[in-house]
């Protein structure tokens, strides 16, 4: 028998086996590595997007910046403008002293007023007697009334929008963050603005008394005492809108300020106020037309105080003198006189309207009682009500005469017997 040969198996080589497993390892590295990879793309484009932003954020702080400077630049050359308008007032008044130094021709006038509790000496006024120069100096008082009052206006339009223009770029990240722009530092400094406007008042009015002969004198420095305060009035409204009270102010002064900054300042508003009250009705009064003289009259609804809807209509083909509230601040002198218009003047030709500002029946009930002459209607919405917002009615009373045709003929802003006089001579209802 042959003997019988063991076949064994072939083993793999050593090497082999090794490059085997090393392959797997590789194989098991690379798929440990894949997420990684994919982690590094995405990182890739995040940060991409960054740079991006980045890149736009830049841009618009660079639009920002010039922006800002621009309107910095505009406030110098309005600020020049106006120290410039007050050097040509300080000229007139040392123009009207030397005129003064001739004592054969003058007299002189010096009083001191108290200021916010201290006595300084204001000015002193040189009034003299010869009509010539009464004249000259009249009109040189009436020229500054004039430059007040066109400095005023002029504010209204330019120097008022573009400061808080400025304002609100400059604040607007950081207003709430402001301590001193708080709820009490407004009432504080709006208490004192007035607190010494009247103080100044009371001793002009006692001037009169002691000295008639020199009212018109005295009544343009009055005149200039309150235009001084109306701009320091609107500069605090501007100053302080972020709070309640300031914002409250900025409604009430919104025919002086201008739509367009009304509307910046709703675009930075804190977001607690975005929803209030007066948000609200600054917001609808810049998105309605307001009327003027010349436009025909809107009718709104209504109630007399016997709670009736009241009806337009029966104002129809007469002249209609409708008032803004008003009739307990124009005194017995105006209320008497308004009874003198309808005892002078036929109901088919003229009747009297007075929108009351209150929040009830029941309170317009008894206004009615005390004013029985007058027809009283109201919304029941003291402020935000379609006088306000329509009519652009806030001074009380603010008067309208609308002809028999529903055209608006006369708006004044207190009561004005000569403007509502000609009027109604000129329909013939009033001789």
């Amino acid at each position: 028998m042959k003997d019988k040969v063991n076949i064994q198996p072939k083993s793999k080589p050593e090497g082999t086996e090794a490059i085997c497993q090393l392959l797997q390892a590789a194989r098991e590295q690379t798929a440990k590595q894949l997420p990684a990879l994919e982690l590094i793309v995405q990182t890739t484009e995040a940060k991409a997007k960054a740079e991006s932003l980045a890149a736009e954020k830049a841009k618009e702080f660079q639009v920002f910046q010039e922006e800002n400077n621009r309107l910095r630049n505009e406030i110098k050359v309005l600020q020049e403008y106006k120290e410039k308008t007050q050097r040509e007032l300080c000229r007139v008044r040392d123009k009207q002293k030397t005129i003064g130094e001739n004592k054969s021709k003058y007299t002189t006038i010096n009083f001191k007023i108290k200021v916010n509790m201290n006595t300084k000496n204001l000015f002193g006024m040189l009034l003299p007697r010869a009509s010539t120069k009464e004249q000259m100096l009249k009109q040189a008082r009436k020229t500054v009334c004039n430059n007040f009052s066109s400095i005023f206006y002029t504010i209204n339009k330019q120097i008022f929008t573009i400061a808080i223009l400025l304002f609100i770029l400059l604040t607007s990240f950081t207003a709430e963050q402001d301590k001193r722009i708080t709820e009490a530092n407004y009432l504080k400094e709006d208490s004192l603005l007035w607190y010494g406007y009247e103080e100044n008042a009371n001793a002009i009015y006692r001037l009169m008394k002691e000295h008639p002969e020199k009212n018109d004198s005295l009544e343009n420095i009055l005149s200039l005492l309150y235009s001084k305060a109306a701009i320091e009035n609107v500069g605090l409204a501007l100053k302080y809108f972020t709070v309640p009270s300031g914002l409250q102010r900025v409604y009430m002064l919104r025919n002086m300020i201008g739509k367009k900054t009304l509307k910046n300042i709703l675009n930075v508003l804190p977001d607690t106020l975005q929803n209030t009250s007066y948000a609200n009705y600054i917001r609808n009064y810049i998105e309605t037309p307001q009327l003027s003289e010349g436009d025909q009259y809107v009718k709104f609804e209504t109630q007399t105080a016997s709670g009736e809807k009241f009806d337009w209509r029966s104002m129809e083909n007469k002249n209609l003198l409708l008032l803004y509230d008003g009739l307990s601040c124009m005194g017995k002198y105006g209320r008497d006189y308004l009874k003198e218009l309808l005892d002078k003047t036929d109901r088919k030709d003229l009747d009297i309207v007075v929108f009351c500002c209150t929040s009830n029946l029941e309170h317009l009930k008894e206004l009615q009682k005390h004013y029985p002459d007058f027809t009283l209607i109201s919304d029941f919405q003291p402020e935000g009500n379609s006088m306000n917002i329509i009519y652009d009615a806030q001074s009380r009373p603010t008067c309208f005469i609308i002809d028999r045709k529903g055209i608006i003929q006369v708006r004044c802003e207190g009561l004005d017997p000569k403007l509502i006089e000609d009027y109604l001579k000129s329909d013939r209802c009033l001789k």
